[in-house]
């Protein structure tokens, strides 16, 4: 498993031998599962990219953004079916203020 950002706290803060850490044992435990759903993360993060062609000069849209986390939220239905997830919408508010705020931050990368 390759270290990232995502990683970044886990390994700082618990993800350690719990005999020599101060940390309580359920800490350790708790850490190593963030890990393994960071890397899980990023599996359905490179999964969703190929099926959106989702790359660094991606122009979002509100479909787009509704599409994927959509498709996010029916992976995580898959593995707990007792918990239900309004869909997203594309004229929702946090759609439209995320897709300005994702165009703006790609916009800006090659300034």
């Amino acid at each position: 498993m390759r270290a990232t950002a995502g990683d970044s706290h886990e390994l700082a803060y618990g993800f350690k031998d719990p005999k020599s850490s101060p940390f309580s044992k359920s800490t350790y435990l708790d850490n190593y599962v963030d890990l393994i759903n960071n890397e899980w993360g990023r599996q359905l993060g490179k999964e969703l990219a190929g099926k959106y062609n989702i790359n660094q000069n991606t122009d979002w849209t509100p479909k787009l953004l509704t599409s994927y986390l959509n498709d996010i939220q029916t992976y995580l239905s898959n593995s707990n079916p007792d918990h239900v997830f309004t869909e997203f919408r594309e004229d929702d508010e946090f759609i439209i203020k995320t897709v300005n705020k994702l165009n703006e931050i790609t916009s800006t990368k090659d300034e």
